[in-house]
């Protein structure tokens, strides 16, 4: 009536007026109906009457829980939860008691109520309690990290003691974990539920002990978590029995665990805090709400029939979504909800569905948790009305929100996105920051119009050593390349002293090391757009460094740069060359092929480092070793070693300028030596060469044609022989043998040798050639028999 009033005044304002009605004959509310029925025969009532004093948050009541809490009976957890949830300091006496009991029941609402309470030394004790019910291994993990530290690389040694717990022990750690409360701790509980199939007989005792812990501190993402679990869980299984041994009496029985009414039991205890939330804590209904939605997934959604749409089975999205619709109905039974008709099936809302719409207004907060969190449509459509109906509400969104955002495939998400991103976006100021996230994202529509505005916002950054470097350094090998592409054309653009403020820097970062992937944009830039200025900046001597013991990002820029300079042969030298020429870095082999050209004359003495790079693994050496062999190596200069070693090559292309060289100079060489040396080559398509080389050249007589038997034989007896260089070699040794009878007898001899194998494609060429050689020279014999004319 009187206010508004600023936060430290209200409370004493409020005071005054209570103050002012006792004054008038009023009396405190202490609610007599509940503290009567904490006295009734019944339990459960007892219990039920507990916590709905609890919710009240009445100090006047306390008395009346300390005394029925002294019956200690069955329901005292929820007394001491009770008293944990009015914080009054008279309780932590029974609390601490409670909190040491080995029941999992008392033990939770006695350690649950010291933290609502504030009590750190009563937590302190519980806390070293639990820490004796966890193995030894995980104690000692939790030990060794830092409990407040969420980061991976943190929490990464209690992960991996964790992953090779047995799976009957995965519940209990859960709890004890989450029972310690602290950050790094709840963290890593939640992902192990996340893991685990909460169903399990060795799991669902205590996840409902966490679903129990969560409401108690109203922890918004671990009630979340569990309540779509058990939803998720109840539409694939009626549950099974186990043998499990019961906390009351420790007696080991067959029970029958995750039942359906089990399931319907925690569907409805779910949505009953929430409802209790919104009316004794309405200012965190919303939030906790949103995450509720943000738990639903696309797999969710199941085929519709009939009146089921196919979230049917989605319990608590349905009732926060549409509690308040008269289109929806719910069947209390299976907890199943329809449309009320084919009309309605397909009617569009004309009022507020969801349950609570004041409290949602009351913190439009939510809305954006449920529109960044959200993957359903009608999760998604539910924020955007939302976000519709508060303008100037996606100004609040993180950057890194507006980021995920543009992913969506929601049109309507990613429009709000857009308008904040272009609302908030200043060329002259840009958050690189923001540019850098949208330029990391999954998405290529994302990337594109993070480039965008990176092109469009140039002129703020590109005289900025720091921001180029933050921009170039990106986790992702495709926005890399993208922003190193934008900021190439930029530095175009920049002034000369601030291009050389970037190379500077960039050298630097390059001087560190790390990740050759994530520098090698950052490379590029250097040995591409700021290739001037990088030269005046790193010597010869440093680029040589580089290529000794850098990574494979400074063996870029090395060989880039060092290419253009001669000078350097004199520090590498010819033969250290030779070595660099087969290094795995393209352009490191770049720069030791565009050197050779400063040590032409020296080649031309000596070119037996050509030899060495024509052998070469790299396409990228050997094609200019061997044009540079082409336009030195001559016959007269090099001799004919020079020509056969290229013959010997284990390359093609190396034997083919060899071939061309012979035949080339073939009338300035001695022509026995040449078949000599070529006739003794492993390789078949030399062996075709010299063959032809000898059918044409080879001298006459028997010395001669004796000097190339074990080629011929080779030739002859091959198992995977050329056929066209096999019947040329018959034929050649056929004609030979016919001219005396010495080579008559060396050329039976071999085709003696085929004719024994009963090679059937040659068998007939064969017994023709050794009859015209013994019907010439009837003294040779051969396995050929020949009578008569």
């Amino acid at each position: 009536m009187y206010g508004p009033y600023p936060t430290n005044l209200a409370d004493a304002r409020a005071e005054d007026v209570v103050r002012a009605l006792l004054g008038e004959g009023f009396t405190p509310s202490v609610h007599e109906e509940l503290i009567e029925a904490l006295s009734s025969s019944d339990p459960a009532r007892r219990a039920r009457a507990a916590i709905a004093l609890g919710w009240r948050r009445e100090r006047a009541v306390v008395p009346a829980l300390l005394a029925a809490a002294a019956t200690k009976g069955p329901e005292l957890p929820s007394i001491v939860e009770a008293l944990g949830r009015i914080g009054d300091p008279a309780a932590i006496p029974i609390t601490r008691e409670l909190a040491s009991k080995k029941l999992l029941s008392r033990r939770r609402a006695g350690v649950e109520a010291l933290r609502l309470l504030g009590d750190a030394e009563g937590l302190a004790e519980a806390r070293a309690a639990g820490q004796k019910r966890l193995p030894p291994s995980i104690a000692q993990a939790i030990g060794a990290l830092d409990e407040n530290d969420l980061r991976k690389s943190n929490v990464a040694p209690l992960l991996e003691v964790i992953d090779a717990l047995e799976k009957a022990r995965v519940g209990i750690v859960a709890d004890q974990l989450y029972e310690a409360g602290t950050p790094a701790l709840v963290a890593t509980a939640r992902r192990m539920l996340r893991a685990s199939d909460v169903s399990a007989p060795h799991v669902w005792r205590y996840a409902k002990s966490v679903l129990k812990r969560a409401m108690l501190r109203e922890d918004a993402a671990t009630f979340a978590l569990i309540a779509h679990a058990i939803e998720q869980r109840a539409r694939s299984t009626k549950g099974k029995s186990a043998s499990l041994k019961s906390g009351l009496d420790g007696e080991t029985r067959s029970t029958r665990v995750f039942g359906r009414k089990t399931q319907r039991w925690a569907m409805r205890a779910c949505w009953r805090y929430l409802r209790r939330i919104a009316k004794w804590r309405p200012e965190r209904y919303a939030e906790i709400a949103a995450e509720v939605l943000c738990a639903y997934r696309p797999e969710d959604r199941a085929p519709e029939q009939g009146l089921f749409g196919p979230l049917a089975h989605s319990y608590e999205l349905q009732r926060i979504l549409f509690a308040r619709s008269t289109r929806v109905v719910l069947d209390d039974r299976t907890l199943k909800t329809r449309f009320a008709s084919a009309a309605a099936k397909m009617a569009v809302a004309s009022v507020r569905e969801e349950a609570f719409p004041e409290l949602w207004d009351a913190r439009p907060d939510a809305y954006l948790r449920a529109l960044v969190g959200g993957r359903l449509r009608e999760v998604q459509d539910f924020a955007l009305a939302g976000v519709a109906r508060h303008p100037g509400l996606a100004q609040r969104l993180q950057n890194g929100d507006i980021a995920s955002l543009l992913a969506s495939e929601h049109e309507g998400v990613v429009a709000v996105a857009l308008a904040e991103l272009e609302r908030r976006f200043d060329a002259t100021k840009p958050d690189l920051a923001l540019l850098s996230r949208l330029l990391d994202s999954e998405s290529a529509s994302v990337r594109a119009r993070g480039a965008a505005l990176l092109d469009r916002s140039r002129l703020a950054w590109s005289g900025d050593p720091e921001g180029v470097l933050r921009l170039l350094d990106r986790e992702r090998p495709v926005a890399r390349a993208e922003i190193a592409s934008i900021v190439a054309s930029a530095l175009r653009d920049a002034a000369r002293d601030a291009r050389m403020a970037i190379a500077k820097r960039l050298v630097d970062r390059l001087r560190e090391g790390g990740d050759d992937d994530r520098l090698a944009s950052i490379a590029e830039l250097l040995a591409s757009a700021l290739r001037d200025e990088v030269a005046s900046v790193l010597s010869s001597t440093e680029l040589i460094a580089w290529i000794d013991r850098g990574g494979n990002a400074a063996k870029r820029v090395a060989g880039r740069l060092l290419a253009g300079r001669p000078e350097a042969l004199a520090l590498i030298g010819l033969p250290r060359l030779t070595a660099l020429a087969d290094s795995e870095v393209a352009t490191v082999r770049e720069a030791a092929v565009a050197l050779l050209d400063a040590a032409e004359g020296e080649l031309r003495a000596d070119p037996t480092p050509l030899y060495t790079l024509a052998e070469s693994r790299w396409d990228d050496v050997r094609r200019p070793a061997l044009a540079r062999l082409r336009a030195l190596i001559t016959v007269e200069q090099h001799g004919l070693d020079a020509v056969i070693a290229l013959c010997d090559s284990n390359h093609a292309e190396v034997q083919a300028l060899g071939r061309e060289l012979v035949l080339a100079s073939f009338d300035r060489l001695d022509a026995d030596a040449v078949l000599f040396r070529l006739i003794e080559h492993p390789q078949r398509a030399m062996r075709a060469f010299a063959m032809e080389l000898a059918t044409q050249h080879l001298r006459p007589g028997y010395v001669p044609l004796a000097r190339c038997e074990a080629f011929f034989r080779t030739v002859l007896l091959e198992v995977r022989a050329d056929a066209a260089t096999k019947r040329r070699a018959i034929d050649f040794l056929v004609t030979r043998g016919q001219l005396d009878a010495q080579q008559g007898a060396l050329a039976a001899s071999l085709l003696d040798r085929v004719l024994r194998t009963r090679t059937v494609r040659d068998f007939e060429r064969v017994i023709v050639g050794l009859a015209a050689i013994q019907t010439r020279f009837p003294e040779v014999r051969s396995a050929l028999s020949t009578e008569g004319a």
